[in-house]
């Protein structure tokens, strides 16, 4: 408990003093493939399933790993901490070419304490091992990446996205990931579904587009 009081306490110091930590100019030729990811590796992806290639990729980039040596667990939910840290993971590689950050006590803190420092994420979350909603997701990997990586592949009208008007909270995220073409929607009509837990197979596909802009996919909504 005295732990959670000091960890909190500290982020609302960071918060309150308004530390930045200006980051270098970025490439994305700084993501490179790093692990060999061998063929069934994984015994619950399947190669039929639509997220196997970009849990391969994201694998061999680095960016996410199995729950064990064998498996995945693509139906999983994501934790807060466990999304700030894939964006901060991101931020990183492209700013310096490395992730120049290490678990702490509690493990996510330090990457609590560099998320706040690049505006990565502003609010102080109740619980960090909560699970993240899809809105919670696409707010923090909003700006894991400057503007200008993110560009905009597709034409998406403000409303376009029938499940998030633009008054919400998280519309600017959103709507931002899909004209990046990195978010194109969960079913035919688009529907991003922002209340739901956000998957492990759903969130390989989102950090293989975040990391190369080759992945990223047009959408055609409204």
């Amino acid at each position: 408990m005295r732990k959670r009081i000091f960890f909190v306490i500290v982020i609302f110091v960071l918060i309150i003093s308004n530390v930045s930590m200006p980051a270098a100019a970025g490439n994305f030729t700084n993501f490179q493939k790093i692990n060999i990811y061998a063929v069934g590796q994984f015994t619950d992806v399947p190669n039929s399933e639509w997220y196997a290639s970009n849990v391969q990729l994201a694998y061999e980039y680095g960016l996410i790993h199995g729950k064990s040596p064998t498996t995945f667990e693509p139906s999983s939910f994501l934790t807060i901490a466990e999304a700030i840290k894939l964006a901060v993971c991101l931020h990183s590689i492209y700013h310096n070419g490395y992730v120049t950050v290490t678990n702490g006590d509690p493990w996510y803190g330090p990457y609590v304490y560099y998320a706040i420092s690049n505006d990565i994420i502003s609010p102080v979350y109740a619980n960090y091992e909560d699970f993240a909603t899809r809105a919670d997701f696409a707010v923090i990997f909003a700006n894991a990446l400057p503007d200008d990586a993110f560009g905009t592949m597709n034409r998406v009208a403000d409303y376009a996205v029938l499940d998030v008007p633009m008054n919400y909270s998280y519309s600017a995220a959103v709507y931002k990931l899909y004209r990046a073409g990195i978010l194109t929607g969960s079913d035919e009509k688009g529907l991003f579904l922002p209340g739901r837990y956000i998957t492990r197979s759903e969130v390989a596909a989102i950090v293989t587009r975040m990391a190369n802009p080759d992945y990223r996919r047009s959408v055609v909504l409204g």
